[in-house]
């Protein structure tokens, strides 16, 4: 891992109680994204400038730590540094403009987690800081990409009121609840990794069935009996 710590601007961090902020992170303060192996991807967050006049953002990275053979840049309104600069000055925005933004673009050749942190000030008034954290989480293709199959989607039944559905691959399902007469009572889909609720209340008690598609093509049948 690698980890760079700026005091520089320490002072900063303090609030200043006689300013009001006039800018705010359009994704908040904390940018969470999924990103994949060996592609260059970024995470960003725009600036809005709330006040009533342009205003000049400056900037400065605090902190880093990612695994230590990724690569990284950044990247803001309008330059994009690639010489390993971890501070910088924006363009002036325009008031009421979201023009404003800090991207970090990352490449990431193994599994794992880069955090990269932020202090972001208005030119005018240097004391009057925010901090940004962007999130930049690469999973392992295995993972991202593991196969749909039978094994890996489960059903609770008997059921009463509701039956509860498990996808425990990386892919997502479609699924149908028919009668005996094959006819479809309720349809929908389960995401990857995830449970979900269906219920069955407004059914009859009864035998039904629920199946599983992955790209038109069924892969599973499971006898459901609502009781």
């Amino acid at each position: 891992m690698k980890t760079l710590f700026t005091f520089l601007f320490a002072a900063t961090l303090i609030p200043f109680s006689g300013i009001s902020q006039n800018f705010s992170f359009v994704s908040g303060d904390l940018v969470e994204k999924e990103i994949t192996l060996n592609e260059f991807e970024n995470g960003e967050s725009k600036i809005l400038n709330s006040s009533d006049e342009s205003v000049v953002f400056e900037w400065e990275m605090i902190t880093f730590d990612q695994p230590e053979t990724w690569d990284f840049s950044i990247c803001d309104y309008t330059v994009c540094y690639t010489e390993g600069e971890t501070a910088g000055t924006m363009i002036a925005v325009d008031p009421g403009s979201e023009s404003a933004f800090i991207r970090v673009n990352a490449f990431a050749d193994v599994a794992g987690v880069g955090t990269y942190e932020f202090v972001i000030w208005d030119q005018a008034f240097p004391d009057d800081t925010d901090t940004l954290t962007i999130i930049l989480t690469a999973l392992d293709n295995a993972s991202i990409n593991e196969a749909l199959t039978s094994d890996k989607l489960t059903v609770t039944s008997p059921v009463n009121d509701q039956m509860f559905v498990s996808n425990k691959s990386g892919e997502m399902a479609t699924f149908a609840v028919l009668n005996l007469s094959g006819q479809v009572i309720s349809n929908g889909y389960v995401g990857p990794h995830e449970n979900i609720t269906i219920q069955t209340s407004d059914l009859n008690s009864g035998l039904y069935f629920l199946s599983f598609q992955d790209s038109g093509q069924v892969i599973k049948t499971e006898k459901i009996i609502i009781q």
